[in-house]
């Protein structure tokens, strides 16, 4: 797979104002219910997020690490506006997601889990279909397809059906999907996920050279994976304990000792 293949056709992301952020969450709190079966017992909240708040620029990549079950996914939804938040606000390009339109919609995309693919179709078919869904033309669509299947290493799997994917297929066509409508804000919850190392490799690549040096697209990304996180992320949100704390630059600092302090864990060497 060549990480470069887009770079003649996506569309660059129009460079807006550069004190804009693209993503602003402020003061965000979440609360997981647990209702009592059958009406019987007490209906229980656990807390997942706190009063969490960050900012992201356009063309930045926010790694959000943390252990299964830390709200990482729950905190990337809200982002991508599929959930909202239980108390603060949550800004997508200035604008605020509890007024969203099909513009600002358009513009984002999120990418995890693989519920919503047609069993019976093919690959193909299943882009083609979710594509005419986001309204994209059929010419733009089938050359969009041709050109997320070359990046993705999905060209000889195309035809045939979903039902006969791996899991790390399934996990690539779920990015493919994510990337026909050539978002400006992609949302990734754990793009890796079952992918062999190979191919998690061409992932992070793909994000890291295509999608945000050639394209200038926003990109947050959940990870269980401290490694993965160093490689991907400007900055790290290591989430833990409903709150999220930020380590700055880590790959330029050759140092993973500060997420893993956050952790509890060892320092390397």
């Amino acid at each position: 797979m060549d990480a470069c293949r887009a770079e003649s056709t996506w569309s660059l992301a129009e460079a807006g104002s550069a004190a804009e952020p693209v993503v602003d969450v402020r003061d965000v709190t979440k609360d997981w219910i647990e209702r009592a079966a059958f009406g019987f017992g007490r209906t229980r909240r656990s807390p997942v997020l706190a009063g969490v708040s960050f900012k992201i620029g356009r063309g930045e990549v926010v790694a959000v690490l943390g252990e299964n079950g830390a709200g990482k996914s729950t905190l990337l939804k809200i982002v991508a506006g599929l959930a909202r938040p239980d108390a603060g606000s949550v800004r997508v390009f200035g604008a605020d997601w509890r007024r969203s339109t099909p513009e600002l919609q358009r513009r984002v995309r999120y990418s995890g889990g693989e519920r919503g693919f047609y069993f019976r179709l093919t690959a193909r078919e299943n882009l083609a279909f979710f594509g005419a869904l986001d309204g994209i033309g059929p010419n733009a669509l089938h050359r969009r397809i041709t050109d997320v299947a070359e990046i993705l290493d999905l060209g000889r799997v195309l035809d045939r059906r979903f039902a006969t994917f791996s899991s790390g297929l399934r996990q690539r066509l779920l990015v493919a999907r994510a990337l026909l409508t050539q978002p400006e804000l992609l949302v990734l919850d754990e793009p890796t996920h079952a992918l062999d190392p190979g191919h998690a490799a061409q992932v992070r690549r793909l994000v890291r050279e295509t999608l945000v040096a050639q394209a200038n697209v926003t990109v947050i990304v959940a990870t269980n994976l401290i490694d993965e996180a160093v490689e991907l992320g400007d900055r790290v949100g290591v989430l833990r304990a409903q709150r999220l704390t930020f380590v700055e630059r880590p790959q330029e600092r050759g140092d993973d000792g500060p997420i893993r302090a956050l952790f509890g864990l060892p320092h390397h060497g």
